[in-house]
């Protein structure tokens, strides 16, 4: 990961804008990427009944079909 463009110049260490420039189109670049593919994750969760009755009748009925 790459500091701040300021936040080692306390150490002398400096980034030039060019550079700065670069890595934010990168950075911009990566984000667009990401929201695609986030697009195609499904967020929704499986069907699970409301309360235990109801898991005893989808139950029940399932036992019934096989016997």
């Amino acid at each position: 990961m790459t500091p701040a463009a300021g936040a080692l110049a306390w150490a002398g260490i400096s980034m030039p804008p060019a550079v700065a420039a670069v890595l934010m189109s990168g950075s911009t670049v990566v984000v667009a990427a990401n929201a695609q593919l986030l697009r195609r994750v499904r967020l929704v969760p499986d069907r699970v009944p409301a309360d235990a009755d109801q898991l005893t009748g989808a139950a029940a009925r399932e036992a019934d079909a096989l016997a």
